[in-house]
């Protein structure tokens, strides 16, 4: 139930950035993070044994790339990618 939880939160921040690239115009952005979350969940997927972990692990993997993705892009898209360098 914790992966649940995790990857529901991480897909929730990653629907909520996708708003704020979204309102910034950043719909290709917001396009390639979902695909990058996409691959990382079927790459995760594919690999062992247990078929439920191996979902709820994709899905935790997937939805924190995708929101990781898009707070970078927001972040370089509103110019204040310079604080974290």
């Amino acid at each position: 139930l914790a992966l649940l939880a995790a990857g529901s939160g991480g897909f929730i921040l990653a629907l909520t950035l996708a708003q704020g690239l979204i309102a910034l115009r950043g719909y290709g952005a917001a396009a390639i993070s979902w695909s990058l979350g996409i691959v990382v969940f079927v790459l995760v997927t594919a690999a062992g044994n247990d078929l439920f972990l191996r979902v709820e692990l994709g899905f935790v993997a997937g939805s924190g790339v995708a929101a990781a993705a898009m707070a970078v892009a927001l972040l370089l898209r509103n110019g204040e990618f310079h604080l974290f360098l």
